[in-house]
């Protein structure tokens, strides 16, 4: 058995990444308890890059959310950074809820409609 395992410090922007993706779905979990919320968040200097998809009722304040965070963390200068999303509003697949990784992509035609 191999195991390995990654540490990185606070202010690493990994962790600035994953307190942004958890500032949003807490949000949408708290103004809508039915969201369903698939979101990712790259930094690279001052730009900060949200993805994903969003089932919700709710459209949180992205921009607002980074900010809170960043300011949070006690970073400087919050206003230089620049906040980019690219949020799907579509519906998302009905298959997912409840769904272990392995069974979605235990089949091609599953694995081919995620794709598309």
């Amino acid at each position: 058995m191999l195991f390995t395992s990654e540490q990185v410090s606070s202010g690493h922007p990994d962790k600035i990444c994953d307190q942004i993706s958890d500032a949003i779905v807490t949000d949408c979990l708290l103004n809508d308890r039915d969201s369903r919320v698939a979101v990712e968040c790259m930094i690279k200097d001052y730009d900060i890059t949200i993805a994903g998809e969003i089932t919700s009722s709710h459209t949180p304040d992205f921009k607002d959310l980074t900010y809170c965070v960043l300011a949070g963390i006690g970073l400087p200068n919050i206003d230089q950074y620049t906040v980019n999303r690219l949020i799907s509003k579509r519906r998302q697949l009905s298959m997912i809820p409840g769904m272990s990784c392995s069974q979605i992509t235990s089949s091609k035609s599953r694995v081919s409609v995620l794709a598309s």
